[in-house]
């Protein structure tokens, strides 16, 4: 399939993922924004199914956003402990006026860098572990140079169970080759050529997760 082809069918099987997500997380479905923004259809779907296989009962989210609500969902589903990291002021103040009553221990901290990675400056702060890790953030270029991306390393400092990498390619690689044990799959999706472009954030959004 050539990138159009792949294109237009990810387009068709997003409308087709709306209908599961109904039928298997109807009290999700209404986060799914649709339009240009098909990708969230996917996201949300599978992250749900991936809180239902792992059943974690602990939480950390690195970087807010739709999936600060499907944790949230989780926790009150659950009761599960829930930390969401995030360093941007604009973001922090969103998800505070979005979820209001979350139980989520939401957390403002700064982004600390170096030439090649940045990380949170909570995750250096203490012993920080969890059964699930979700990586979404920080942001993985620098102010200075947007056009140098940075893996994001907090994923080699806090110890998870099971580790959900949101797209960020670069980080899943240097997460790999850190942890050359570490097994990885791909979000799953409802068309059986999608894989061939899994990894392109161009075509479409992507959930890697370390099994291990």
């Amino acid at each position: 399939m050539n990138t159009e082809e792949i294109q237009a069918a990810y387009v068709a099987n997003s409308r087709a993922a709306g209908d599961v997500l109904q039928s298997e997380f109807p009290e999700l479905a209404h986060l799914a924004t649709g339009g240009e923004f098909y990708f969230s259809t996917f996201k949300i779907l599978d992250l749900a199914r991936q809180l239902k296989r792992f059943q974690p009962k602990s939480v950390i989210e690195l970087g807010t956003g739709v999936s600060t609500h499907i944790f949230d969902w989780w926790q009150r589903e659950t009761g599960c402990s829930v930390t969401s990291v995030e360093e941007s002021q604009q973001w922090y103040d969103k998800i505070r006026a979005d979820l209001p009553d979350t139980k989520i221990d939401i957390v403002l901290t700064n982004k600390v860098f170096n030439a090649a990675e940045c990380w949170y400056q909570w995750t250096t702060q203490g012993d920080r572990s969890c059964d699930l890790l979700y990586v979404d953030g920080p942001a993985n270029t620098i102010t200075a140079d947007p056009t140098t991306p940075h893996v994001c390393n907090d994923a080699l400092l806090i110890q998870a169970g099971v580790v959900l990498f949101d797209i960020r390619v670069t980080s899943v690689m240097h997460y790999k080759q850190k942890n050359p044990d570490a097994q990885f799959t791909a979000a799953t999706h409802l068309h059986p050529h999608i894989d061939t472009s899994l990894i392109d954030p161009d075509i479409h959004h992507s959930i890697f997760v370390n099994r291990d």
